[in-house]
């Protein structure tokens, strides 16, 4: 992404004659790619989470069928009331 950016940008500074330098094109590619890093660092940490939710209520289903406990049904209907 950080080089399609960078390609437009260039294209973008041709067509208006922005004038800048090799260095500093290097030095925004070179932020691009450590936003992007961390931004992919973040969303990883996201998923990991979701992942652990999933295992965490699989292993509590299993633990209620293993008990007898149906978890997506109804409770069977009581007399207190």
């Amino acid at each position: 992404m950080a080089l399609i950016i960078e390609s437009l940008e260039r294209r973008f500074d041709d067509a208006f004659g922005v004038v800048i330098t090799e260095q500093e094109r290097n030095r925004r590619l070179s932020q691009r790619n450590s936003q992007l890093e961390r931004d992919l660092v973040v969303l990883g940490e996201g998923f990991a989470l979701d992942d652990e939710i999933r295992r965490e209520r699989d292993y509590f289903e299993t633990l209620l069928k293993q008990n007898g406990i149906e978890p997506y049904e109804l409770p069977p209907k009581s007399d207190k009331i």
